[in-house]
């Protein structure tokens, strides 16, 4: 038994490293955008609101199309054939399509299918600036227009992203629950949708429910009239950014109104949110344990009423865990800013303005405070400042960026760097405008600018590389780039780039201030290994790097490992045979792709002469035609005494020792196909390799000869 649990350890790492790892890279690569709401119109650069690795659109990816009743064909091929959201047939949905939606009244927007990591399933607001809407069959200009839905449920689904595109370009109403998030869900982003309720329905009224989740980013979103905003339950690295509350509070109902409820959160962060003019509590962990590392940063509270507005925590919960509360705003507040009722296990107050407003009251002593603002008194910190002047540009029209006064009763150049626990640190503010540009940082959420938001374009791209992968000779690919002018003014230029890579289309743009548009790029390959960069112009300039090379079809249907495509840390041994050193994920392992050709179509199985010597070293990840997933496509193989023939199987929904297909059975049509292997535990050594059809009688594997018989 303790042999097999570890087994089951081991067999989990992965999963987890790739998580952190998808984790670490949307932190790193997010870029901020435009945000357009508030403060008398001024523009604001804020969060690019597609979330940079499900940009990435695969050579088979498709667009789809819905209108609030099916019309034509009802296939969702085009607007003239376009799907009702109850019609969607989403067997013919892929990982990596999008499916863009007319205004209209609809239902509950419920997706039917996952995306993968990468390649996401997007549900997106039609727009007359979006080539995809307007170059398909049908296409009018009234189809640009709010979407006004009942309700959104996710449930437990993966790797999905709904977008209004612009301010409330969604809007949810519902008195009840609004917007369903649950238990497994990983890889949601929902942005650009405002939720409401007109009467809400006791305290079940709540605008976000999410449970059991994780990596879901709420973006842009707008929230106001229910009695929760979003409750929270055991969710762990999700995101909740540039969104107003407001309007938050019973509503004449029995319910416990709060903001944000919270329970068990790992690893949460809340950025660049408007949380004003509630009766409620505001961001509340309540009810249990098992929080840890919170960040809070870039939030402005202001005008709310009642006994608890800010950040707070409840004082039946057993054990608190870390928070960190950088660079935000408690302005006009009547009771509480910052109220912990047991003590945390420690983090960081820095940054902060307490503007006519309450500090910190009870249980903060196993937390670092310094560096802090207030109108009242000092805050705890030899560096904080107490009896400030005020320091907001226009404090009754609520344009909170600070004034350009440096002075000892200013905020200006008085904060201090912030390095997050992951050893990044939090280098814009609400705006965009990159923190300590002058030198210092200052305190709050805004970063003094001479000449306030910036009024030049700037060009964003994502991604910022492209991989193609295997393709074969005489055959093109596409895969697209995203441009977006995260600056002012109009961001015109052009893109380029040297063969065997090409711009299909969208290689020219004039984009104005937050516009988007999708640059094309088309590879045929010229060689074994191509590579080249694409150069965007205008708003500062930028390059994507390109990457792909030319899959070798090999003669007949048995192979030898070494002789596909190989990519580290895949290596080819003199022994005949490839393996990786150690283990990885599914994305970071090595890879192998072979090209061969089925004549005769029907249900065909892998077979390989393997050495899977032990418990940790016995599987790898494999498919054909598309990547392999994780934990679906995991090959777990019989262990073999030296070089073993053995049939490949996937785990699917089994585990380890009790895989679900047992073969795995692939249906091939006739022509040409890829077997993609990729790494997973290190010392797994793979030789030769054949595709052979499938027969119902399956030779049994790992039989011993026992003594005495």
């Amino acid at each position: 038994m303790r042999h097999k649990l570890a087994r089951q350890e081991t067999a989990i790492k992965p999963l987890n490293k790739g998580v952190l790892a998808r984790s670490e890279q949307m932190a790193e690569t997010m870029s901020l955008s435009l945000w357009q709401v508030f403060l008398k119109g001024i523009l604001k650069r804020g969060l690019i609101h597609i979330l940079l690795w499900s940009l990435v659109v695969s050579a088979n990816a498709a667009n789809w199309y819905v209108r609030s009743s099916s019309v034509g064909s009802n296939n969702g091929t085009d607007w003239n054939n376009a799907w009702s959201l109850s019609s969607i047939n989403w067997a013919s949905v892929s990982a990596g399509d999008t499916i863009y939606l007319a205004g209209g009244s609809y239902g509950v927007i419920a997706p039917g299918k996952s995306g993968t990591a990468g390649n996401v399933i997007t549900l997106r607001r039609a727009r007359s600036t979006n080539a995809a809407c307007t170059g398909a069959s049908g296409w009018s200009s009234g189809f640009d227009a709010t979407i006004n839905a009942s309700g959104i449920n996710i449930g437990a689904l993966d790797y999905l992203i709904i977008d209004g595109v612009i301010a409330s370009g969604i809007k949810v109403l519902n008195n009840d629950r609004a917007v369903s998030i649950t238990s497994g869900s990983v890889g949601v982003t929902l942005s650009y949708i405002e939720i409401y309720a007109t009467a809400a329905n006791g305290s079940s009224s709540q605008a976000i429910y999410m449970t059991g989740c994780s990596f879901t980013t709420i973006d842009h979103c707008i929230i106001h009239g229910v009695v929760n905003g979003i409750q929270g339950l055991n969710f762990s690295d999700c995101i909740i950014q540039y969104c107003e509350f407001y309007d938050i509070n019973a509503h004449g109902t029995t319910g416990h109104p709060n903001v944000n409820y919270l329970l068990a959160t790992v690893r949460s962060t809340w950025r660049y949110n408007r949380i004003h003019n509630n009766d409620a509590l505001g961001i509340a962990w309540e009810d249990g344990a098992g929080d840890d590392l919170n960040y809070l940063y870039g939030n402005v509270f202001y005008d709310d009423t009642g006994a608890h507005c800010g950040i707070e925590s409840d004082s039946n919960i057993p054990r608190l865990g870390r928070f960190y509360i950088y660079n935000n705003a408690f302005i006009n507040e009547p009771a509480t800013t910052i109220n912990f009722r047991v003590t945390p296990a420690g983090g960081q107050i820095f940054n902060n303005i307490f503007w006519n407003s309450p500090q910190l009251l009870a249980n903060w002593s196993t937390m670092e405070l310094n560096y802090n603002f207030a109108s009242g008194s000092a805050p705890a910190g030899a560096n904080s400042i107490g009896s400030g002047s005020n320091p907001f540009v226009n404090l009754a029209g609520k344009d909170f960026h600070i004034v350009s006064n440096i002075g000892a009763k200013f905020p200006r150049n008085k904060g201090v760097t912030v390095t997050l626990l992951n050893g990044s640190t939090s280098t814009v503010d609400v705006d965009g405008i990159a923190r300590g540009a002058d030198g210092l940082w200052d305190i709050g959420p805004y970063e003094f600018v001479s000449n306030g938001p910036n009024t030049n374009p700037v060009i964003a791209i994502s991604p910022t590389s492209l991989d193609f992968g295997a393709v074969s000779n005489g055959s093109t690919i596409t895969k697209s780039i995203t441009i977006q002018n995260i600056g002012g003014g109009t961001l015109a230029g052009a893109a380029s780039v040297a063969l065997p890579f090409t711009i299909v289309s969208g290689g020219s743009y004039s984009l104005g201030s937050n516009q988007s548009s999708v640059v094309t790029i088309g590879y045929s390959p010229a060689s074994s290994s191509d590579s080249q960069v694409v150069t965007f112009t205008g708003g500062g300039g930028a390059t994507v790097t390109l990457n792909g090379y030319r899959l070798a079809f090999l003669p007949g249907n048995t192979f030898e490992s070494y002789a596909g495509n190989i990519t580290a840390p895949f290596v080819t041994n003199s022994g005949g045979y490839i393996s990786q050193p150690s283990e990885t994920t599914v994305t970071t392992g090595g890879q192998a792709v072979y090209g061969f050709t089925i004549t005769s179509p029907g249900s065909y199985v892998i077979s390989a002469n393997i050495n899977a010597p032990g418990d940790a070293a016995n599987s790898l990840y494999l498919n054909i035609d598309s990547q392999p997933s994780d934990p679906n496509m995991i090959w777990d193989i019989p262990i073999t005494t030296g070089f073993q023939p053995r049939v490949a199987s996937w785990r699917g929904a089994g585990t380890f020792d009790s895989p679900q297909f047992v073969p795995a059975v692939f249906n091939l049509t006739a022509g040409v196909h890829q077997l993609i292997l990729r790494g997973r535990e290190g010392g797994v050594q793979i030789g030769r390799i054949s595709v052979a059809p499938y027969s119902t009688v399956t030779p049994p594997q790992n039989l011993h000869v026992v003594s005495g018989f």
